[in-house]
């Protein structure tokens, strides 16, 4: 993957401030995120709640279908969609969904596996 990618991350927890994960991303991975909205308060200005809430309503999707709403919805391209792996007995309350997701985008012609752990799977976009 080169640096400068757009990403969408969808990693079970549904507030992305709280999410080191999501505020780690862009640093470590020198990648884009837009799901990370860490720095977000100071570049939407007025916007940062309305686009917080649908940050939330992304975490939720639990089918390619619900993305690819979100994306239209938001205008916002992206090349990867990276899912985390939430393990059996977590507390995540999105964890049902996260595992219906990631179903889906396996199923989906959207999308093709590019890389896999007991972690994260990620998926190249190759319909973007």
């Amino acid at each position: 993957i080169l640096p400068g990618r757009k990403f969408l991350l969808l990693t079970g927890e549904q507030y992305s401030m709280k999410d080191p994960f999501q505020e780690w991303f862009p640093a470590l991975t020198d990648q884009q995120s837009h799901t990370t909205l860490q720095g977000a308060e100071w570049t939407l200005g007025t916007d940062f709640f309305q686009y917080y809430g649908k940050l939330v309503s992304l975490q939720h999707c639990s089918d390619v279908n619900c993305v690819t709403a979100w994306t239209k919805n938001t205008g916002l391209e992206y090349q990867y969609l990276l899912v985390k792996v939430i393990p059996e007995g977590s507390s995540s309350p999105l964890q049902a969904s996260l595992k219906l997701l990631l179903g889906s985008v396996r199923d989906s012609t959207q999308y093709e596996l590019i890389f896999e752990s007991k972690h994260v799977a990620i998926f190249e976009n190759v319909k973007h």
